[in-house]
Protein backbone atom coordinates (compact mmCIF):
# COMPACT_ATOMS: atom_id res chain seq x y z
CA UNK A 1 0.00 0.00 0.00
CA UNK A 2 2.93 2.08 0.92
CA UNK A 3 4.30 1.90 -2.49
CA UNK A 4 1.54 2.73 -4.17
CA UNK A 5 0.86 5.50 -2.01
CA UNK A 6 4.65 6.88 -2.78
CA UNK A 7 4.58 5.61 -7.18
CA UNK A 8 0.23 8.21 -6.83
CA UNK A 9 2.42 11.20 -5.34
CA UNK A 10 5.15 11.09 -7.63
CA UNK A 11 7.67 9.83 -5.30
CA UNK A 12 10.56 7.31 -6.26
CA UNK A 13 11.91 4.79 -3.64
CA UNK A 14 13.80 2.85 -5.96
CA UNK A 15 18.03 3.75 -6.16
CA UNK A 16 18.43 3.01 -9.36
CA UNK A 17 15.64 5.62 -10.74
CA UNK A 18 16.50 8.21 -8.23
CA UNK A 19 20.10 8.42 -9.94
CA UNK A 20 18.27 8.17 -13.52
CA UNK A 21 16.64 11.02 -12.46
CA UNK A 22 19.02 13.17 -11.00
CA UNK A 23 21.40 12.59 -13.90
CA UNK A 24 18.56 13.75 -16.10
CA UNK A 25 18.37 16.98 -14.46
CA UNK A 26 21.92 17.68 -14.30
CA UNK A 27 21.86 16.72 -18.24
CA UNK A 28 18.69 19.47 -18.63
CA UNK A 29 20.93 22.02 -16.13
CA UNK A 30 23.97 21.77 -18.06
CA UNK A 31 22.42 22.08 -21.79
CA UNK A 32 20.28 25.07 -20.39
CA UNK A 33 23.12 26.98 -19.06
CA UNK A 34 26.04 25.57 -21.99
CA UNK A 35 27.99 24.10 -19.59
CA UNK A 36 31.21 22.91 -21.19
CA UNK A 37 32.48 19.76 -19.38
CA UNK A 38 36.28 18.21 -19.90
CA UNK A 39 38.76 16.52 -17.90
CA UNK A 40 42.39 17.77 -16.93
CA UNK A 41 44.80 15.35 -16.44
CA UNK A 42 48.29 15.26 -14.99
CA UNK A 43 51.18 13.19 -15.83
CA UNK A 44 51.70 12.03 -12.38
CA UNK A 45 50.21 11.98 -8.74
CA UNK A 46 50.67 14.55 -6.24
CA UNK A 47 49.32 17.46 -4.00
CA UNK A 48 46.85 19.51 -5.38
CA UNK A 49 46.22 22.64 -5.48
CA UNK A 50 43.40 24.69 -7.08
CA UNK A 51 44.50 27.64 -9.23
CA UNK A 52 47.39 29.18 -10.16
CA UNK A 53 48.82 32.21 -10.50
CA UNK A 54 50.63 32.30 -13.67
CA UNK A 55 54.19 32.86 -12.10
CA UNK A 56 54.91 29.23 -12.18
CA UNK A 57 57.14 29.32 -15.12
CA UNK A 58 59.02 31.91 -13.77
CA UNK A 59 60.16 30.49 -10.61
CA UNK A 60 61.62 27.60 -12.40
CA UNK A 61 64.02 25.56 -9.75
CA UNK A 62 66.28 25.25 -12.54
CA UNK A 63 66.74 29.02 -12.34
CA UNK A 64 67.61 29.35 -8.61
CA UNK A 65 71.20 28.65 -9.06
CA UNK A 66 71.70 31.81 -11.49
CA UNK A 67 69.09 34.59 -10.07
CA UNK A 68 69.79 38.23 -9.36
CA UNK A 69 68.35 40.27 -7.06
CA UNK A 70 67.75 42.42 -10.31
CA UNK A 71 65.58 38.72 -11.42
CA UNK A 72 63.72 38.96 -8.86
CA UNK A 73 62.93 42.63 -9.56
CA UNK A 74 61.17 41.73 -12.97
CA UNK A 75 59.58 38.57 -11.78
CA UNK A 76 57.98 40.98 -9.24
CA UNK A 77 56.46 43.25 -11.03
CA UNK A 78 54.32 40.68 -13.21
CA UNK A 79 50.66 40.62 -12.72
CA UNK A 80 49.55 37.49 -10.73
CA UNK A 81 46.29 36.06 -11.47
CA UNK A 82 44.10 35.77 -8.45
CA UNK A 83 40.02 34.96 -9.90
CA UNK A 84 39.39 31.36 -10.01
CA UNK A 85 38.11 31.51 -13.99
CA UNK A 86 39.22 28.62 -16.15
CA UNK A 87 40.41 29.88 -19.44
CA UNK A 88 41.12 28.42 -22.57
CA UNK A 89 45.36 27.83 -22.69
CA UNK A 90 45.49 29.37 -18.94
CA UNK A 91 46.65 27.09 -15.80
CA UNK A 92 43.50 26.17 -14.08
CA UNK A 93 45.16 24.38 -11.14
CA UNK A 94 48.21 22.49 -10.78
CA UNK A 95 49.95 19.62 -8.92
CA UNK A 96 53.05 19.36 -6.91
CA UNK A 97 54.87 15.70 -6.92
CA UNK A 98 56.99 16.33 -3.53
CA UNK A 99 56.80 17.98 -0.57
CA UNK A 100 60.44 19.76 -1.41
CA UNK A 101 60.52 23.55 -2.37
CA UNK A 102 62.37 26.67 -1.94
CA UNK A 103 61.75 29.98 -0.86
CA UNK A 104 63.72 32.80 -2.58
CA UNK A 105 63.93 36.51 -1.24
CA UNK A 106 65.73 39.46 -1.89
CA UNK A 107 67.86 41.32 1.68
CA UNK A 108 70.00 43.78 1.78
CA UNK A 109 73.81 42.38 1.97
CA UNK A 110 74.35 43.27 5.13
CA UNK A 111 71.50 41.39 6.70
CA UNK A 112 73.03 38.37 4.90
CA UNK A 113 75.93 37.78 7.52
CA UNK A 114 76.80 35.60 8.59
CA UNK A 115 74.65 33.07 6.70
CA UNK A 116 76.53 30.34 4.30
CA UNK A 117 75.36 28.04 1.87
CA UNK A 118 74.58 24.61 4.12
CA UNK A 119 73.08 26.92 7.19
CA UNK A 120 70.24 25.46 8.76
CA UNK A 121 67.37 28.49 9.31
CA UNK A 122 64.10 29.05 10.37
CA UNK A 123 61.65 30.91 8.16
CA UNK A 124 58.45 32.37 9.24
CA UNK A 125 55.45 33.45 6.96
CA UNK A 126 52.74 35.50 8.39
CA UNK A 127 50.25 34.81 5.14
CA UNK A 128 50.21 31.14 5.83
CA UNK A 129 51.57 29.72 8.84
CA UNK A 130 52.08 30.95 12.69
CA UNK A 131 54.34 28.25 13.14
CA UNK A 132 58.37 28.30 12.29
CA UNK A 133 59.75 26.16 9.35
CA UNK A 134 63.47 24.88 9.06
CA UNK A 135 65.20 25.15 5.99
CA UNK A 136 68.52 24.95 4.42
CA UNK A 137 70.22 27.65 2.78
CA UNK A 138 71.24 26.37 -0.66
CA UNK A 139 72.01 29.30 -2.08
CA UNK A 140 73.89 32.77 -2.05
CA UNK A 141 74.11 35.33 -4.83
CA UNK A 142 76.72 37.95 -5.37
CA UNK A 143 76.21 41.44 -4.07
CA UNK A 144 73.93 43.27 -6.49
CA UNK A 145 73.85 47.16 -5.45
CA UNK A 146 73.48 46.42 -1.82
CA UNK A 147 70.93 43.23 -1.97
CA UNK A 148 71.61 40.02 -2.42
CA UNK A 149 69.63 36.67 -3.23
CA UNK A 150 69.07 33.89 -0.81
CA UNK A 151 67.31 30.60 -1.13
CA UNK A 152 66.47 28.02 1.24
CA UNK A 153 65.14 24.73 0.76
CA UNK A 154 62.55 22.94 2.70
CA UNK A 155 60.97 19.83 2.85
CA UNK A 156 57.75 20.25 5.51
CA UNK A 157 54.34 20.14 3.90
CA UNK A 158 52.71 23.81 5.00
CA UNK A 159 49.01 23.93 3.95
CA UNK A 160 48.82 26.52 1.45
CA UNK A 161 52.38 27.10 0.47
CA UNK A 162 52.10 25.85 -2.66
CA UNK A 163 49.47 28.24 -3.35
CA UNK A 164 51.08 31.37 -3.45
CA UNK A 165 54.18 32.09 -5.27
CA UNK A 166 54.70 35.63 -3.35
CA UNK A 167 55.01 35.73 0.26
CA UNK A 168 56.05 38.17 3.22
CA UNK A 169 58.50 35.76 5.41
CA UNK A 170 61.40 36.13 8.18
CA UNK A 171 64.07 34.80 8.08
CA UNK A 172 65.38 33.03 11.46
CA UNK A 173 68.96 33.20 11.14
CA UNK A 174 69.48 31.96 14.90
CA UNK A 175 67.15 30.75 17.41
CA UNK A 176 68.09 30.30 21.47
CA UNK A 177 66.18 28.34 24.05
CA UNK A 178 66.74 29.20 27.75
CA UNK A 179 64.94 31.78 30.32
CA UNK A 180 64.52 35.51 29.38
CA UNK A 181 65.54 37.86 31.82
CA UNK A 182 65.42 42.05 31.73
CA UNK A 183 69.33 42.89 31.10
CA UNK A 184 68.97 45.08 33.95
CA UNK A 185 69.02 42.66 36.25
CA UNK A 186 72.19 41.01 35.68
CA UNK A 187 75.12 42.18 37.81
CA UNK A 188 78.83 41.08 37.78
CA UNK A 189 80.46 40.19 40.44
CA UNK A 190 84.29 41.61 41.56
CA UNK A 191 85.81 38.64 40.40
CA UNK A 192 84.08 38.85 36.93
CA UNK A 193 81.11 36.19 37.46
CA UNK A 194 77.64 37.36 35.69
CA UNK A 195 74.58 36.63 37.71
CA UNK A 196 70.82 37.96 39.06
CA UNK A 197 69.43 38.54 42.47
CA UNK A 198 66.84 36.20 43.50
CA UNK A 199 64.09 36.52 46.67
CA UNK A 200 65.10 33.36 49.05
CA UNK A 201 63.43 33.04 51.84
CA UNK A 202 63.23 36.93 52.17
CA UNK A 203 66.90 36.86 51.84
CA UNK A 204 68.66 38.10 48.57
CA UNK A 205 70.50 34.94 46.99
CA UNK A 206 73.27 35.99 43.88
CA UNK A 207 72.65 33.03 41.12
CA UNK A 208 75.34 32.82 38.37
CA UNK A 209 74.25 32.16 34.92
CA UNK A 210 75.43 31.89 31.78
CA UNK A 211 74.24 34.06 28.75
CA UNK A 212 73.21 32.49 24.93
CA UNK A 213 71.98 35.76 23.49
CA UNK A 214 71.75 39.49 24.75
CA UNK A 215 70.68 43.07 23.88
CA UNK A 216 69.88 46.13 25.52
CA UNK A 217 66.44 44.96 26.82
CA UNK A 218 66.28 41.19 27.46
CA UNK A 219 68.86 38.20 27.80
CA UNK A 220 68.58 34.32 27.02
CA UNK A 221 70.50 32.50 29.82
CA UNK A 222 71.17 28.78 29.86
CA UNK A 223 68.81 26.85 31.73
CA UNK A 224 70.26 24.01 33.68
CA UNK A 225 68.12 23.67 36.50
CA UNK A 226 70.51 23.10 39.30
CA UNK A 227 70.62 24.45 42.55
CA UNK A 228 73.18 27.61 42.27
CA UNK A 229 71.77 28.81 39.11
CA UNK A 230 68.91 31.28 38.18
CA UNK A 231 65.71 28.45 37.98
CA UNK A 232 62.49 28.63 36.28
CA UNK A 233 59.94 30.53 38.18
CA UNK A 234 62.82 32.10 40.13
CA UNK A 235 61.82 35.75 41.44
CA UNK A 236 64.79 37.96 40.08
CA UNK A 237 65.13 40.97 41.45
CA UNK A 238 65.44 43.40 38.47
CA UNK A 239 66.86 46.76 40.35
CA UNK A 240 69.61 45.01 42.50
CA UNK A 241 71.13 48.53 44.10
CA UNK A 242 72.79 47.94 47.36
CA UNK A 243 72.56 44.19 47.21
CA UNK A 244 74.55 41.33 48.62
CA UNK A 245 74.15 37.55 48.74
CA UNK A 246 72.18 37.20 52.59
CA UNK A 247 70.88 40.59 52.56
CA UNK A 248 67.30 40.79 53.80
CA UNK A 249 65.01 41.58 51.16
CA UNK A 250 61.99 43.77 52.37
Amino acid sequence: MIAKKNTAMGIITNDEEVITQLTRQKRDIENKNAIQKSDLTAPAAGVFVSGADGLEGDLDIGRISTLKPSDIDVIDKKPVITDNEVIPNRAACKVVDNFGWYFVAVMETKYVYPLNMGDKVGLRFFDVTDSPVSGEVTYISQDERGRTVIAVYADEYVDSVYAFSRVTADVIKRSYKGLKIPTRAIRVLDDGTRGVYVVKDRAARFRPLEDLYSNKDWSIVKEDNTVNTVMLYDEVIIKPTDLEDGKIVR
